[in-house]
């Protein structure tokens, strides 16, 4: 197995669908290289198969930064001009968030009401999270 890994932002926000039975959570990440005018930004297609996919998708928005590690391949196309192009796909084992919606510009999301005789939701760290 080849492992390859990146980080980069979201090119637009996760989309899930279901193949077969099983939610896969699609997403592209932008991932820049080099610096000044030499910069170039590398696509990487990303799959995140399961439930895992299913739960993270409302935190993968537009802009989100990610580091991603996994299977990497490699597609070819034809383009509309009829020139063969390839893009590169990668099956997600390892997904880690970098940053938060703050650091995007947009507010922290707010707390739920607590009905009536319910207890108070119990606030967590950002590094309690198990994903």
């Amino acid at each position: 197995m080849n492992v390859f890994t990146a980080d980069g932002r979201l090119a637009a926000d996760a989309e899930v669908r279901n193949i077969n039975g099983t939610d896969v959570c699609n997403f592209r990440i932008a991932n820049n290289q080099g610096f000044g005018d030499r910069q170039t930004t590398l696509w990487v297609s990303c799959a995140l198969w399961g439930n895992r996919g299913t739960a993270l998708s409302p935190y993968l928005v537009k802009g989100q930064q990610v580091m991603v590690a996994g299977e990497l391949s490699e597609d070819s196309y034809q383009a509309k001009d009829g020139s063969e192009g390839k893009s590169l796909k990668l099956r997600i084992a390892d997904i880690t968030l970098v940053g938060g919606r703050e650091d995007m510009g947009g507010a922290a999301p707010a707390a739920a009401p607590v009905p009536n005789g319910a207890a108070a939701p119990v606030a967590m760290a950002e590094d309690d999270i198990p994903f």
